[in-house]
């Protein structure tokens, strides 16, 4: 990575190569965003491969009848919602709180509903004493 240093033992606007310098938790922020989008789409795909989407449809009609069909998508909505609002309690952000500037675009609302984060807001993110992800 390449950085203009201008210390007295450089001349003015010199790039040397040096080392990176980051903010403690904000470039590895992303790596648990990813992980929790990916880990349950990566489980999905085996489980449909293997069956368990036809077995699912099944068990539904089986047990809830048509109707059944239609909580399908309130159901997997759900779960999408609290594994996002997990990640945003871990990474100290309240999934209730718009904050204000914030765009007005989709996708916007969710601050609306109740928040389905498994855990609390993590205040220790991003100081030195939390874990990095």
């Amino acid at each position: 990575l390449l950085r203009v240093e201008t210390p007295s033992t450089l001349p003015q606007g010199r790039i040397s190569r040096g080392k990176r310098t980051k903010a403690p938790m904000a470039d590895d922020a992303w790596k648990l965003s990813a992980a929790a989008a990916m880990v349950p789409f990566c489980s999905f795909l085996y489980l449909h491969k293997r069956g368990g989407t036809v077995r699912i449809f099944e068990w539904t009609y089986r047990h809830l009848g048509v109707g059944g069909f239609f909580a399908l998508p309130f159901v997997s909505l759900s779960m999408e919602k609290c594994v996002y609002d997990s990640v945003q309690a871990y990474q100290g952000r309240d999934a209730n709180i718009h904050p204000p500037g914030a765009g007005k675009g989709f996708p916007s609302g969710g601050h609306q509903l109740p928040s389905f984060s498994l855990i609390p807001v993590n205040t220790e993110y991003g100081k030195k004493s939390a874990p990095l992800c």
